[in-house]
């Protein structure tokens, strides 16, 4: 089986149809926590804990029409929050108790 390459965010129709993966916004029915505003922020170069809230399950990238990927662009987008000082207060002491080795869910 030929793996397809993922497309990038600007590519992306925001058709909405991606969010039928999304469990955060399955939950809440919030936009902000939807695939849809997660690949809309990509595509802006806006960063921000929203991204956060993205889950990283490969769902959404299989229920979009287009191909995006989701995950990676995501993931590139949080480790730019990383590199310049933006994180959550809970990634940042879960990355903390990593480092210590404790266990981070305690």
């Amino acid at each position: 089986m030929k793996m397809e390459k993922k497309r990038e965010p600007e590519a992306c129709i925001l058709c909405g149809l991606c969010n039928g993966g999304g469990d955060a916004y399955n939950l809440s029915l919030d936009e902000r926590r939807s695939p849809r505003h997660a690949v809309w922020s990509c595509r802006k170069g806006r960063i921000g804990p929203a991204l956060y809230a993205a889950t990283l399950n490969s769902r959404p990238e299989e229920l979009c029409p287009v191909g995006i990927g989701i995950d990676a662009a995501v993931i590139a987008a949080r480790r730019k929050m990383v590199k310049v000082g933006q994180e959550t207060v809970a990634n940042r002491d879960f990355m903390a108790k990593l480092r210590e080795g404790r266990n981070p869910h305690k």
